[in-house]
Parts: C-alpha cells; structure tokens; sequence
C-alpha cells in the first residue's frame, strides 16, 4: 500500500499462503463469495490503463513506485496506513463504487510464467460450499475456466499499462507530489511516493504526440487520472468521518 513518509506498493497485498493451484491437491476445492475483509487495511491498490476511467469516478487515481522501480497507476482507497474507505465493517464494498481488477482476482494469481496460484488462507475456498474448482473428471469446471480467462486478461492488460506508463516516462509527464493531509481533531501527515500527470507539460506537447496519445486511446486515461484528483477533498472528508484503523506493529515500524 501507499505509506507515509515513502512506503511501496506491494503487488502481492493480501495474499498470505499462496501455493500452485493443482487438480490433484485442490479436487475438492470449491469457491464461495466471502466478502473484502483480506482489502480492508490497504489504502490503495494497482489499477490498470483500461480501469482508470471507470475507477476515476469512485477515487482518485495516481501513480506510484510499486516496487523494482515500477511506476503503475493506483486507486488512492484512503489516506492512513491500513484504511480502505470503501470497505466496511462486515467486508462489504461500498455500492456503486468501483471494485478494481486487482481486488477482483483475489484468491488467485497469475505468474510470469503463467502459473496459476491460490491464496489457501481465503476463507472462501472449503470443500463443503460454493462452486467447484474442478469437475469429477479432473477437468476445469466452468468457474475455474471463467477465471482463467480472468487472469489471462488481466496479464495482457498488464503489459498495455506498462506501455502507458512508458509513454507517460518519454514525454516526461509525470511529476512527483506529496499529499498533505490534515484530519479533523488529529495530527497531519503526508503521503509520499506518488506521481501526477503534469497538466502544463500535457498542454505544452506537440500535435503529434497528442494524436499518438490521442490514437492510442492513452490521453482518455490521463484526462480522466487528472479529473479524478479533484476527488482528494471528498476522501478526505470520507477519512475524517471514520475511526482511524489499528496499526499492528509492523505497520507501526514502517512509519518511524
């Protein structure tokens, strides 16, 4: 998640004990809806090009540094360490909000080389209730197909905002910026490590380079990242109207 003073962005938030998916180990194993509590104490994840114009209307998005010097597009979820605002008490996200891709792919993951792991501590996955994973016959139920084309998908979609992000890199739009944020009746903080499309230098590009981001469908993304920071305020109001979360020790350790 995003941290105060400079923390990274995991790309394996939320998953704890992940081990191959394997039609032998996991015959048995089935599927059932089990809430967002495991997205519950991240305060932003990844988001991908594609996303942003639809996640624009739920919460701002940045960009940050999500490790290995990668710079990837984040919805900002909240403002403290551990807080999502979006996620309630009972691990239910919030209506008519936008649930990103990255959210929507727990318990499962796919790798580089394209295998598929499962989070085994997801307490939606037993043996009892939901859909199975495979069928009688070992093959892939329909579930686990409807899947796997998920997680192909969002592979594929990962190399696009890469491309993005690249193309943000060679006109040098990118700039970065802190957030200073001030809680009612609390001590302020800052949030750093984030980066925001440079609207001047955005304005100040050539005709070519517009239409190449224009043709490429890239400028709808940057006009929505850069509309969608104007709802910084309306997190922040979201922020002070909740409890502050706990912050076990690791987190607290994080912050010195």
């Amino acid at each position: 998640m995003v941290q105060t003073k400079g923390g990274i962005l995991s790309t394996l938030l939320f998953y704890e004990r992940l081990t191959p998916l394997n039609r032998d180990a996991h015959a048995c194993l089935r599927l059932r809806a089990a809430g967002f509590v495991f997205a519950a104490r991240t305060n932003s994840t990844p988001l991908l090009a594609v996303e942003i114009a639809e996640a624009a209307r739920s919460f701002p998005v940045l960009f940050a540094d999500i490790g290995q010097g990668q710079v990837f597009p984040i919805a900002l979820l909240g403002l403290r360490n551990a807080e999502n605002l979006f996620v309630d008490a009972e691990g239910a996200w919030e209506a008519d909000c936008y649930v990103p891709a990255f959210v929507r792919r727990y318990p499962f993951v796919l790798t580089s080389d394209m295998t598929v792991l499962i989070d085994e501590s997801y307490p939606g996955l037993n043996e009892t209730d939901g859909e199975p994973l495979f069928q009688e016959d070992g093959s892939n139920s329909p579930q686990l197909e409807h899947t796997l084309s998920f997680l192909r998908g969002f592979h594929d979609e990962v190399e696009r905002t890469q491309t993005l992000v690249a193309t943000l890199a060679e006109f040098d739009l990118l700039k970065p910026v802190s957030l200073n944020v001030v809680p009612q009746g609390g001590d302020s903080y800052r949030l750093d490590g984030l980066q925001v499309v440079d609207s001047e230098k955005l304005a100040a590009l050539g005709g070519e380079a517009v239409l190449r981001l224009f043709r490429s469908g890239e400028l709808a993304a940057v006009q929505a990242h850069l509309v969608s920071l104007g709802g910084l305020d309306a997190l922040n109001r979201r922020s002070a109207a909740r409890p502050q979360p706990a912050i076990d020790a690791d987190q607290a350790q994080q912050q010195d």
